[in-house]
């Protein structure tokens, strides 16, 4: 009786814990239910968030993208983090290669001077900076803007606007160019045409006096006639400068015009070997025969003039496919090269570093290529050579 009393007594205690541990487990299970409805709100509320952030960082990346001008995101180190793809293509670089120092890319990649990028991405406030780069085959401007960003972890990061000015600076060029070019073109005609006039006067004299003279005298009278040919012809380049002809444009064959080149230098052409690499497979253009057959004469004349001995020259031709088909024409000599203060003044009329020479040679060039919408780059190292590249716009049918 005794062992059935306690077996009761335990029976009654395992209901009233099972009772408990059921009213237990009843509250947890509410409890787990209440927090897996907050934890479910809390995840929507999250993920809502999540999105909100991921449509702002969309929106943002958009305006970012949608940017007319390049933008370049920069570390305390000055590094890359992120840019759009207007900078990228500015820049004119691959993707890939758009990472690691601002500076390194600037310096050795688009060739500008190590201290002009130093003082700009040092400096403590908004600092202006503008360059000259080589881009696709040929000169190019860009203008670079870096402001110091602010935040709570004084991180020092900064961002970079690059515009791409080429055109702005090629059009002030061209009209600095052409008030220069009209102010000497009337001077140039003036000139010339007081000179022309006693210069008849005098080769006619001289013509007299050297069938009446013989001995030293005639030779003196012959000296004079010549230097009254070469004066002639000075001021025919004047005339030919400030009465620039009209471009009478029409389909034509650029690698029949430098052949047709080729063979009309051969008087002047000393011991300098002229090759020809004709690459282009589209090489006819809308163009003025006689004008561009004028304009590669004056630069491979301008070549050999520039040769001391066993002279090289080599004509290249290219095409280049981007919005439009162009062909590029390239003289490379092994003379003497430009010097770097020099280089910038080619172009100019009467600039010249030689002797002997009027200086409007390569002027004459520039003036023939602006006439055919072209563009006109040279690149040189002093005591290595020059490259002249012309880029023309091919005819399209």
């Amino acid at each position: 009786m005794k062992h059935l009393n306690l077996l009761n007594k335990a029976f009654l205690n395992f209901n009233q814990a099972a009772i408990k541990l059921k009213d237990s487990y009843e509250k947890l299970q509410a409890k787990v239910g209440e927090l897996n409805l907050e934890l479910e709100e809390k995840n929507r509320c999250l993920q809502a968030s999540l999105k909100e952030n991921e449509d702002i960082k969309n929106y943002l990346k958009s305006i970012l993208e949608s940017l007319p001008c390049g933008v370049i995101a920069l570390d305390a180190e000055k590094n890359v983090l992120t840019f759009n793809r207007k900078a990228q293509s500015i820049i004119g670089i691959p993707a890939e290669e758009m990472k690691g120092s601002f500076c390194a890319i600037l310096t050795s990649r688009l060739g500008i001077p190590v201290r002009d990028v130093e003082s700009f991405l040092n400096a403590k406030t908004i600092s202006n900076f503008e360059a000259r780069i080589k881009k696709d085959y040929s000169t190019a401007y860009i203008s670079l803007n870096i402001t110091a960003l602010e935040n709570s972890k004084n991180d020092r990061n900064s961002v970079v606007v690059i515009q791409d000015i080429t055109r702005l600076k090629r059009l002030e060029i061209q009209a600095q160019r052409n008030s220069k070019l009209i102010a000497i073109g009337k001077m140039a005609a003036k000139m010339a045409h007081e000179i022309r006039n006693p210069l008849g006067s005098i080769e006619i004299f001289a013509s007299v006096l050297r069938k009446e003279l013989s001995g030293e005298s005639k030779k003196m009278a012959d000296y004079i006639c010549s230097a009254v040919k070469n004066l002639n012809h000075i001021v025919c380049n004047y005339l030919f400068f400030s009465r620039f002809p009209k471009a009478r444009l029409k389909k034509m064959d650029i690698h029949k015009c430098l052949d047709d080149t080729i063979n009309s230098i051969w008087f002047v052409k000393r011991d300098v070997k002229i090759t020809k690499k004709y690459q282009a497979s589209k090489h006819f253009i809308n163009g003025d025969h006689e004008l561009l057959k004028q304009a590669s004469f004056n630069i491979i004349l301008n070549s050999i003039q520039a040769i001391k001995t066993n002279g090289i020259i080599t004509i290249e031709t290219h095409n280049h496919f981007n919005e439009e088909t162009w062909i590029e024409i390239k003289f490379i000599d092994n003379g003497e090269g430009i010097s770097e203060n020099d280089i910038d003044k080619i172009f100019d009329p009467f600039f010249t570093t030689k002797e002997k020479g009027t200086g409007l040679g390569l002027s004459i060039v520039h003036n023939i290529i602006d006439s055919h919408q072209g563009t006109i780059q040279v690149e040189s190292t002093k005591g290595q050579g020059t490259a002249f590249s012309i880029m023309l716009p091919v005819f399209e049918e």
